[in-house]
């Protein structure tokens, strides 16, 4: 009938492919990027947050990377900031809803936000897993169901929600 779909909540992945790789255009701007993000938190001695033994050039640049994947896959256009930054979002949605893209070149790791998060979240969490130039979406989760208590827990980074990518909704 003429109402279906109405009340349905947002759902932020329809039937875009779920691998993206960035062509060469799109590699060399993440790269600038990657490098300038990095080179601004040295100038302005901002403390990393990565929860990997990774470089904190190479998680600037997958985590651009992801970002920029999953917002070409959604047709939304990227945060390009490259200002030191607390906290804040990487995208809103087409309905206002803020998104934070999570990347991690680990395919089968878990979706973890830091817990001082849930003093000002997003309202949605979405996985991303690859190394640069190539990526695949996983999956997203309401704040609701993120920021919960039994999602606690500490992973050697200080304390942290986890959600399981299994149960992330596509």
């Amino acid at each position: 009938g003429a109402n279906r779909g109405r009340g349905r909540r947002t759902v932020l992945i329809m039937s875009e492919p779920d691998e993206i790789t960035l062509d060469a255009e799109e590699q060399t701007l993440v790269r600038v990027l990657a490098a300038l993000r990095n080179g601004n938190n040295l100038v302005n001695s901002v403390r990393s947050a990565k929860m990997s033994p990774r470089g904190d050039y190479e998680v600037n640049l997958d985590g651009m990377g992801g970002e920029y994947a999953f917002g070409k896959m959604k047709n939304l256009f990227p945060d390009f900031g490259i200002g030191p930054r607390s906290g804040g979002h990487d995208f809103f949605d087409r309905k206002g809803n803020s998104v934070d893209v999570k990347t991690t070149p680990n395919e089968n790791a878990d979706l973890l936000v830091r817990a001082s998060k849930k003093s000002d979240p997003c309202d949605w969490y979405v996985l991303v897993t690859g190394k640069f130039p190539a990526y695949r979406y996983r999956g997203y989760v309401h704040r609701r169901q993120l920021f919960m208590d039994e999602r606690l827990t500490d992973l050697g980074h200080g304390a942290t929600y986890l959600y399981p990518q299994k149960e992330l909704m596509k």
